[in-house]
């Protein structure tokens, strides 16, 4: 680091990361000896910055160190125009969004993500889609074995994230025995399209890969029972307040509960809605078909849903 800053003393173009003439090589080993720890283990976040905090200023000096190491490389290459480097806080940024939201948004929403993101969505409409493997217990129990189960969870899991995350909705979780995503208003709107067409296409493509791909899992269980394993839906809509909890995203709301009790309602091979995401559903597409049905929640009190009759 110590060479690189005699090529270019403008390479540390940041306070965190700010040497001059006189402590250069004190604080370049104090890099150096963090970032051992760093690697070790031996600290989780080595270097401290009061209005950074220390998560943030370790990745700001990781950047510096990184960006001197880039500058070590080209003069070791004798690179006749040495660049100008300097490290960039969008590039880190960018790369903690990454890290953060491609699990659970389509690729190109990444470059949505500033502060107001998340209070965005919150503030927004949200279609909940809340999946359920009925038979589960089964699958698991009386297949091959451990290992089969698992590649069979991991190969429906991945499926059923891409065609989330291509329908510009939001993959929450994998729940164990289904998954939980969303489809906000506010992020559809910013790809100019409808969260109610997005979650009718969606399910469309749910329903016609997991027919088929639980058929094919079955083949493979020892005690098959009556009604085998098969996918239901539950929805429902309202405000979810979502949070960025520790880069974890976490999301509470009503309709979550009720796209639960709605999945919970129905039998494998079924899409259920509850009121109002049926009526929004039929106001934008009044060519589809339902059949209206009665259920109870756990605690015994009734409800009316509504199946969707896809084809």
């Amino acid at each position: 680091m110590n060479i690189i800053y005699k090529f270019d003393k403008g390479i540390y173009n940041s306070s965190n990361i700010g040497l001059d003439e006189k402590n250069d090589e004190k604080r370049v080993r104090f890099i150096l000896v963090n970032l051992r720890k760093w690697a070790k283990n031996d600290e989780l976040f080595p270097f401290d910055n009061p209005s950074l905090g220390p998560n943030e200023a370790s990745r700001v000096w990781l950047r510096g160190f990184l960006m001197c190491l880039k500058g070590y490389i080209l003069s070791q290459l004798k690179v006749e125009k040495f660049p100008h480097l300097v490290a960039s806080s969008a590039e880190g940024d960018f790369t903690k969004n990454n890290i953060r939201w491609i699990g659970h948004l389509h690729p190109q929403a990444i470059n949505l993500i500033n502060d107001s993101f998340v209070e965005e969505l919150l503030n927004s409409q949200t279609i909940v889609l809340v999946a359920d493997i009925r038979k589960s217990q089964d699958l698991m129990t009386y297949g091959p074995d451990a290992d089969f189960f698992r590649d069979k969870v991991l190969e429906f899991t991945t499926s059923m994230r891409k065609i989330i995350k291509s329908h510009y909705g939001i993959f929450d979780k994998f729940t164990g025995d289904g998954f939980l995503c969303y489809f906000n208003s506010y992020l559809c709107k910013k790809f100019n399209t409808d969260p109610y067409k997005q979650l009718m296409s969606a399910c469309d493509q749910i329903m016609k890969f997991s027919t088929n791909f639980f058929f094919e899992w079955s083949k493979h269980i020892r005690k098959l029972p009556p009604n085998s394993a098969g996918l239901t839906l539950g929805i429902d809509s309202g405000i979810v307040k979502f949070r960025d909890l520790e880069n974890h995203l976490f999301a509470i709301g009503d309709a979550i509960v009720w796209a639960n009790r709605m999945s919970s309602s129905g039998k494998k091979n079924e899409i259920i809605f509850n009121n109002i995401p049926y009526f929004k559903a039929l106001e934008k597409f009044p060519n589809l078909k339902f059949e209206i049905f009665e259920s109870n929640t756990k605690g015994g009190d009734l409800f009316t849903a509504y199946k969707y009759l896809y084809k």
